[in-house]
């Protein structure tokens, strides 16, 4: 905090450059501390358009699609495999399965790509 009791910014960091040029973007990052009295004893997260609902599904992607180069992890006691989700056959999964409407905001579509290649489409055209 500042003199005056304000938050504010520890830093902006240049991480790295895209493609060693400056010209061509570059990923930053900034860290905010707060202190614990300030923080509200809720889940729910401060300043965004909607708010907290129940019973939503939240699946996280560290790739597009798994090329077979992510790692083989194990959890549990019994050593379960933890097989990477996939995006674009989520997507094209969703989409197929839906009972009442689609709604996508802040994509442009290209109506010549498709949402599987290879195997996975030559099974969907069936």
């Amino acid at each position: 905090m500042n003199e005056d009791g304000d938050l504010q910014r520890v830093g902006v960091h240049k991480v790295v450059y895209l493609d060693g040029k400056k010209s061509h973007g570059s990923l930053e990052f900034f860290v905010e501390f707060l202190p614990v009295r300030m923080l509200a004893h809720t889940m729910e997260v401060p300043g965004v358009y909607f708010k907290q609902t129940k019973g939503n599904d939240v699946k996280l992607y560290m790739n597009a699609d798994d090329d077979g180069s992510a790692p083989i992890v194990t959890y549990g006691e019994d050593a379960k495999v933890w097989k990477p989700p996939r995006l674009w056959r989520d997507i094209y999964d969703s989409i197929c399965s839906a009972k009442h409407f689609i709604y996508m905001a802040g994509w442009s579509f290209d109506i010549d790509q498709y949402l599987l290649r290879g195997d996975d489409l030559k099974e969907a055209e069936r």
